[in-house]
């Protein structure tokens, strides 16, 4: 079969249904970034799913092989979808970390006692991800209808939230990090000064009202300096944004709406400008700032077959996408539209695309591309994307490896026992989490503590020749994989993100 480029359903290697998808049927793959392959197989005789998954890593003819043995709790299980039931495997982006390698990825499907289905995709091809900086200023001042607007902890919640939404829609690695440094995330984002929008004396020091240019002028000016102060920062589009006021003017509040300056800018140079926040129950910010920061980029292009909307220039003609397997990688699940709704082009405003809200829009895949294309060209970036390898490159391709899976819980088949010491009064067992400790046995126990679950996994993997696997044990999930867990909100966990730039203590 032909190698797997793009987003889509396809037959693999023995004739069987599978999906690959980094979002949206047709988006070209990109390395290090989250990817879901699905699996088409009758799962009306399959009690407790695992699924054995390989992935074969290629260069100059050498190879390296790595499984996961993944249990039920850790797969998106559907058995009403479109195809028929199957099974998903949501990968990390590291899984898959070079743009340079060669990828064969094996599934083994385990619970049907009557079969063991076997996938494969011989060849799956990814092309080098982009990276974005963006500088992001909070617009204040008293309103000339009277309102004083001022930052809170309610728009750093309403950003954080945006910009995770536009890391997944973005062809960028996987990461979102705080500090304009980052070589390991594909959005970086830094804060600049707070910005008065209605300043009393104007940047130029006369009386206001003060002149488009002049404020163009004073929302770009920190950028201007990151830029040319020759340290490692730098940013490639500013942000200048401020939730709606929704006490003014009635009824029902201000609106939203943004505005890029300037259409396809220079790296650096182009602005922003959002008014976001919640209006009619959907969240606005993010879908704006995805669209001007797109114009910033040079969408809608004119080479582009969603070219243009004849009422809105520079905006696509099409207000959504008709993929039925378009898969949402910041709430973990396929869209599912609300009554009347669908799956909005984020470039299109008067056939409701944009409208469609923060969690319901999408690049369309010849706007993907074209991005990808614009951001791999960005100051910095293909130097910190690695280039092609030497013959005289496994060893660092052994080594690469080694940071991704270094952390993995390995299980040696031959003597699991290693991995999952005895303990007195207990039992390990196969579960839908993974190896998991017990009291007493349930069923028929083994050596060393094992249960009969245990065993028969590893009795499994052992008939296909497998003899190192990484797989969940006790409290260690998979790194690789990731666990469809409902969406955590920014208000319920850490800040994580924010890591301090590297190589630079924070600004003043």
């Amino acid at each position: 079969m032909n190698k797997i480029t793009l987003s889509g359903v396809y037959y693999d290697e023995f004739g069987q249904l599978m999906l690959v998808t980094q979002g949206l049927g047709g988006y070209t793959l990109v390395a290090n970034k989250k990817i879901l392959f699905r699996l088409y197989t009758d799962l009306s005789v399959t009690s407790c799913v695992t699924v054995l998954a390989t992935i074969t890593y290629k260069v100059f003819g050498f190879s390296i092989k790595k499984s996961f043995v993944i249990p039920t709790g850790s797969l998106l299980i559907d058995t009403t979808g479109p195809l028929g039931s199957s099974v998903g495997v949501l990968f990390n982006g590291d899984v898959f970390p070079h743009h340079w390698l060669q990828y064969e990825v094996d599934f083994h499907v385990y619970g049907d006692p009557a079969s063991v289905p076997h996938f494969r995709l011989p060849e799956v091809e990814f092309l080098m991800p982009g990276r974005l900086r963006l500088l992001i200023h909070n617009l204040r001042g008293k309103a000339p209808w009277g309102t004083q607007i001022e930052p809170s902890f309610s728009w750093l919640v309403d950003m954080f939230q945006s910009l995770e939404r536009l890391s997944s829609m973005l062809p960028v690695c996987d990461g979102l990090k705080f500090g304009l440094t980052h070589t390991d995330a594909g959005l970086c984002f830094s804060y600049g000064e707070n910005i008065d929008t209605w300043p009393q004396v104007c940047p130029s020091g006369g009386a206001p009202p003060c002149t488009a240019a002049e404020m163009v002028a004073l929302n770009l000016s920190e950028t201007q300096q990151i830029n040319a102060s020759g340290t490692l920062e730098h940013v490639d589009a500013t942000v200048s944004w401020r939730p709606r006021d929704p006490t003014f003017p009635p009824p029902g509040g201000e609106g939203v709406g943004g505005k890029a300056i300037n259409y396809d800018s220079p790296p650096g140079t182009g602005l922003a400008l959002v008014v976001g926040g919640n209006r009619s129950g959907k969240e606005w910010t993010g879908p704006i700032m995805a669209q001007e920061i797109g114009h910033l980029f040079g969408l809608e292009p004119r080479d582009s077959p969603h070219f243009e909307d004849p009422l809105d220039p520079l905006h696509s003609k099409d207000p959504g996408h008709s993929d039925p397997f378009a898969f949402d990688f910041y709430l973990l699940k396929h869209y599912q539209p609300p009554a009347f709704g669908f799956v909005g082009d984020v470039m299109n405003n008067f056939g409701g695309g944009l409208g469609q809200g923060r969690d319901m829009v999408l690049y369309n895949a010849f706007d993907w591309e074209h991005l990808r294309k614009r951001f791999v060209k960005l100051p910095g970036v293909a130097r910190s994307a690695g280039k092609r390898p030497s013959r005289k490159g496994r060893a660092e391709l052994a080594t690469a490896l080694q940071r991704v899976y270094g952390d993995e819980p390995g299980i040696r088949v031959s003597s699991p026992e290693r991995a999952l010491p005895a303990r007195q009064g207990f039992a390990w067992h196969w579960t839908h989490l993974g190896f998991r400790l017990a009291k007493g046995a349930r069923g028929k126990r083994t050596r060393s503590g094992l249960s009969a679950s245990v065993e028969g996994i590893r009795s499994w993997l052992e008939d296909l020749g497998v003899s190192e696997a990484y797989a969940p044990v006790g409290d260690r999930p998979l790194r690789g994989v990731i666990h469809p867990n409902p969406y955590t909100s920014l208000h319920r966990k850490e800040f994580d993100v924010f890591d301090w730039p590297e190589s630079r203590p924070r600004r003043r």
